[in-house]
């Protein structure tokens, strides 16, 4: 035993860089606990950037939050939904999932009434001060890649015309008016991340508008998508982000009234242009609270937010399927089942996300380039050689 740690320890800093890049992030935090050099290199700024690009390809997560107490967060693998990772506030404070960037989780707190961004693979967190005003508003997150910050973005709603607040983490001190931003009437709540930008519905004028707040220069841009050839008389539009991509969903009627979903693709290059993915069959049920979270295995997992269930539909057989997220009272998590023949009495509510697991940090801390022996080039030195050599 002794000898194979010496082994270990008689590695180059470079091989080591390499190794702990293929190990997943909730391992990787166990792993700074092993010696002082493994933490020196895992906790870099520079080994963290390249995690994210090029590090352990992780796998998207669901992240459940039961609104039955609103103080266990659940992170449940797709493919077994087993429960890898379950965190619980030890206050008596009632939180709500509003989304996920980067890795980072941003939660709403409503005994304290104030936002909370955490990485609940490091439990790295921080408190956003309250807002400028007391109710009636939406909160969404990005990243700008340019300063390696997170905004957290506040839309006032309800009131002519809609105001609209930022605050940078790690920055500002309190939340800064938007004044340039345009005067049109949002199509719903959602707001997505995606290619650097906040993105929405919107419409004027009688057309339908996608707009995108740039997080960098803090300007907004917007494009008529009622002109796009793919997109003809659409009912309940939504917008999600799915893989990186921005797609744009809405509810049709085929023949003899059967609803289906079509979901498309905004092109990353030439944005006025949208590609017909998917046509999806869904339940008589109210039609316009359908999400979908991810494709996995030939599946697309959606949310039904009113019913509080989740759905899957088989790509290959083009077959529609149920599952229930149930309350599981001794866990105190949500459990799956995906017998959708389960008992409507064990259905609890449930809000839920998919998430990509990763060591970024909320607020970035300078950091010394040079930490016994780990240095900026040797973890370069591990990304030079071709993957055959590795």
């Amino acid at each position: 035993m002794q000898k194979s740690q010496e082994k270990i320890h008689d590695l180059p800093t470079d091989v080591i860089t390499e190794i702990l890049l293929r190990l997943p992030a909730r391992s990787l935090v166990q792993v700074r606990k092993v010696c002082k050099l493994w933490r020196s290199i895992t906790t870099t700024s520079y080994f963290i950037d390249m995690y994210s690009k090029y590090g352990f390809p992780s796998r998207q997560q669901y992240v459940f939050v039961s609104d039955f107490d609103r103080r266990t967060i659940s992170m449940l693998e797709p493919k077994s939904w087993r429960v890898i990772l379950k965190l619980k506030k030890c206050t008596t404070e009632s939180l709500e999932l509003l989304g996920s960037c980067k890795g980072i989780l941003c939660l709403y707190n409503y005994t304290l009434r104030c936002v909370e961004l955490l990485n609940p693979m490091t439990c790295e967190s921080i408190t956003i001060p309250k807002p400028p005003m007391e109710r009636r508003y939406l909160f969404y997150m990005g990243f700008d890649p340019s300063r390696k910050k997170f905004k957290v973005i506040c839309r006032k709603r309800f009131c002519n015309p809609e105001r609209w607040y930022v605050y940078t983490v790690g920055t500002d001190a309190r939340w800064r008016h938007l004044v340039s931003m345009p005067d049109t009437s949002c199509l719903n709540c959602e707001g997505i991340y995606s290619n650097r930008a906040l993105h929405w519905l919107g419409h004027k004028n009688g057309k339908m508008f996608l707009y995108s707040f740039d997080l960098k220069d803090e300007t907004t841009s917007s494009i008529d998508i009622t002109l796009c050839r793919d997109i003809s008389s659409p009912r309940w539009p939504r917008l999600f982000e799915l893989e990186g991509s921005i797609w744009l969903q809405s509810m049709y009627a085929r023949n003899y009234g059967e609803p289906f979903i079509g979901m498309l693709e905004m092109n990353s290059v030439l944005e006025d242009q949208w590609t017909w993915k998917y046509s999806v069959r869904v339940p008589m049920s109210p039609p316009p609270r359908w999400t979908p979270l991810l494709i996995h295995n030939e599946e697309i997992i959606f949310l039904n937010d009113r019913l509080n269930l989740l759905y899957y539909y088989d790509l290959k057989q083009d077959l529609h399927k149920g599952f229930v997220a149930c309350y599981d009272p001794e866990s105190g998590s949500p459990s799956i089942n995906r017998d959708s023949k389960a008992a409507n009495h064990e259905r609890k509510s449930v809000s839920c996300i998919a998430f990509r697991e990763s060591l970024v940090e909320i607020s970035k801390k300078k950091k010394k380039q040079r930490e016994l022996g780990c240095t900026k080039q040797m973890i370069d030195d591990a990304f030079s050689r071709p993957m055959s050599l590795r």
